[in-house]
């Protein structure tokens, strides 16, 4: 999963402003936790785009992910800015820090490519442990709205300068799980394309599947939001933030 889609990833993502997304990240931030973080976890970080841009406002970075072609980009990405990051191979649901972060990041719907309870619950509990006291963890994911009705039964298509994609969706109602078919075509040398194919899936889940979980794994809700907004999410809200932390211990 992902090998071939970080060929074009960054190409694919380029409409993104991170920059925007970094600094929503701070202001949730601002508003639920009395000191700014000092070292930050982006966990399933991909490219390193967000690492990248934490890292420039002067934050201590890890970037964890589950795709070595991932991480490399990311890496070559960090160094291209002059910027020191430790990136780890690592499966989200299989954490391997210890009160190693006050604040944990993870973005782009990482958690819906968590499709059993039983792996949600292992990265929460990961989380949790990789947290200092008081720690926030601070996640998006793709509502169930979106993965019903704007991913649906669709095909998309999109054609960049190095690369073009065609995208299959198909919606499961009984598992709750929206499977993506990616056919990618990446230039190569000269004006030639290589054809990849991956699948790709994800998991919809309520919001009160989400907090039941968290509150399972020691978490305390603190708010969620429709994403980039402070307002609560409507039942057309396709992107939604939860903001959870780690209770204070003694």
């Amino acid at each position: 999963m992902y090998d071939r889609l970080a060929l074009a990833y960054d190409e694919m993502m380029e409409d993104v402003d991170y920059d925007a997304w970094t600094s929503y990240l701070e202001e949730l931030v601002k508003i639920w936790h009395s000191k700014p973080p000092k070292k930050v976890l982006d966990l399933a970080c991909g490219t390193g785009s967000h690492a990248v841009f934490l890292a420039k406002r002067g934050y201590e970075v890890v970037g964890v992910d589950a795709s070595i072609e991932m991480l490399t980009t990311a890496d070559a990405k960090a160094r291209d800015a002059g910027l020191q990051i430790a990136f780890y191979y690592q499966d989200m649901r299989t954490l391997n820090f210890k009160a190693a972060f006050d604040t944990v990041f993870s973005s782009c719907d990482s958690m819906n490519y968590l499709l059993e309870d039983g792996d949600i619950q292992k990265t929460f509990a990961g989380v949790s442990k990789a947290l200092t006291d008081g720690g926030l963890f601070i996640f998006d994911m793709s509502s169930m709205y979106r993965l019903r009705e704007v991913f649906g039964n669709n095909t998309f298509a999109a054609n960049f300068e190095n690369s073009s994609y065609i995208w299959e969706n198909y919606w499961d109602v009984k598992s709750k799980v929206s499977t993506i078919e990616l056919t990618l075509y990446i230039k190569e040398d000269g004006e030639c394309y290589r054809r990849f194919y991956e699948v790709h899936q994800e998991r919809g889940y309520e919001i009160e599947e989400i907090e039941e979980h968290l509150k399972a794994c020691g978490f305390k809700m603190l708010n969620i939001y429709e994403s980039f907004t402070f307002d609560e999410p409507n039942p057309s809200s396709e992107r939604i933030h939860f903001i959870a932390q780690k209770p204070l211990t003694g």
